[in-house]
């Protein structure tokens, strides 16, 4: 996405020095997070999680509604 400078559409020629420029800040890409790529690990781990949490609920429940 390009950015319009809005005194270009009017016409009006404004000087900026270079000193009062600000750099532009890094974009991340794709590749800079490709080292942090554990999700399969999460998804493993909330499994589990999800085991030992809701299987005794289960239980319970079974064991009330019989």
């Amino acid at each position: 996405m390009e950015v319009i400078n809005p005194a270009e559409l009017f016409g009006a020629k404004i000087k900026i020095r270079e000193e009062e420029r600000k750099p532009l800040p890094k974009r991340e890409t794709e590749e800079t997070h490709l080292y942090n790529y554990d999700e399969p690990m999460y998804f493993f781990k909330g499994a589990v999680y999800g085991l030992f949490f809701c299987l005794p609920f289960w239980i319970v429940l079974t064991c009330l509604i019989t």
